[in-house]
């Protein structure tokens, strides 16, 4: 792959992750789970980077459950979830 196509393709990511607005975290997760893989796998040169699908998931996994758990009235002390609050 082209050194410059590369770069330009950091920078569009690194644009995303800064002027994206999230409504789902999972978007996010995602994003993330796939940089994170396609920087700790090796590649060969010249050929694309292959990801299985059970990698992708451990690793969004792992960085979404937190956002998966489910809703307990008494962390919040008047009983109402809110979400996507725009804050």
């Amino acid at each position: 792959m082209n050194p410059g196509f590369e770069i330009k393709f950091l920078r569009n990511l690194q644009r995303l992750l800064e002027e994206g607005e999230f409504v789902a975290t999972y978007k996010f997760a995602l994003l993330q789970a796939l940089a994170d893989l396609s920087v700790e796998r090796e590649f060969l040169c010249d050929q694309p980077l292959k990801l299985p699908v059970d990698a992708i998931a451990e690793k969004f996994v792992e960085y979404y459950w937190g956002q998966a758990m489910p809703y307990s009235p008494d962390a919040d002390r008047s009983g109402i979830l809110r979400q996507n609050t725009g804050k």
